[in-house]
């Protein structure tokens, strides 16, 4: 029996300013949808304000990326990302070496506090009854805070933290499941409804990656977008970039995603 299918509309807006004007500005971004058997684009668009050239390509994890920037003065960049996609539930069959992901990075990587943790608990049945009670225990165990962490926070400072944002849910439940020795990946992607960039984890049982987002308790079905995937958010940002000269700058984003 065919699964069913639902189609959603998305916009991922970023506009990205700077306290004094900066030159030689170039950025790269991950803001296309990534499409599998789960998950099919039907139309995409991308608008920009401010840059001279932009590139299109593909990184090492399959990720598309946009790149490019200005060398002129400038005080602002823009960009947006939107269109339709079609999805299935969240079933991706794996196509290629997994042993990267069973392997901890300096921000997935377990203490001895968090390993003993993990033999306390009550671990037991399939591969998918461990991974449903860790991303239960990961929900219940940090509060959902922000400002307090960071793009350099880890796995193991938000154990001992328990606050943090949707990346510290995803770091630390990877860790935990890397501990295990079950292949699992960070995943930056949109959420149905209003608001930022969203963090989850897809994790290998099988043949198959499923979805789980540790920040919400779920296991993923539909209304996750998924843009890009790493070992950790440092391997798959969606943005990062450099200019010359000296200025503060701040982000403005603005994520919608709505069921057609």
């Amino acid at each position: 029996m065919m699964s069913a299918r639902k189609s959603y509309i998305f916009n991922y807006h970023n506009m990205l300013l700077t306290q004094k004007p900066v030159s030689s500005h170039f950025l790269m971004v991950r803001c296309i949808p990534y499409e599998n058997e789960s998950l099919k684009l039907v139309e995409s668009g991308f608008n920009h304000y401010g840059f001279e050239h932009l590139n299109r390509g593909v990184d090492s994890y399959g990720n598309t990326i946009i790149y490019g920037g200005t060398l002129k003065p400038h005080r602002t960049l823009s960009w947006t990302s939107s269109g339709i996609v079609e999805m299935s539930p969240y079933r991706v069959v794996n196509k290629g070496s997994v042993y990267i992901y069973t392997l901890p990075s300096k921000l997935t990587t377990c203490t001895d506090e968090m390993i003993e943790t993990l033999n306390n608990l009550n671990l037991l049945g399939s591969v998918t009854d461990r991974v449903v009670y860790l991303n239960s225990f990961v929900h219940d165990l940090v509060c959902y805070t922000q400002n307090v962490t960071d793009m350099k926070t880890s796995a193991a400072e938000v154990f001992k933290l328990k606050k943090g944002v949707c990346q510290d849910y995803a770091h630390l439940l990877i860790a935990f499941l890397r501990a295990l020795n079950i292949p699992c990946r960070y995943v930056n992607g949109l959420l149905l409804g209003e608001g930022l960039t969203h963090a989850w984890v897809e994790v290998l049982i099988g043949d198959t990656w499923y979805g789980f987002d540790p920040t919400h308790a779920n296991e993923i079905d539909y209304g996750y977008i998924k843009l890009s995937h790493g070992v950790d958010v440092n391997s798959c940002q969606v943005c990062r970039g450099v200019f010359t000269s000296f200025s503060e700058q701040t982000m403005a984003v603005h994520v919608s995603v709505g069921e057609v």
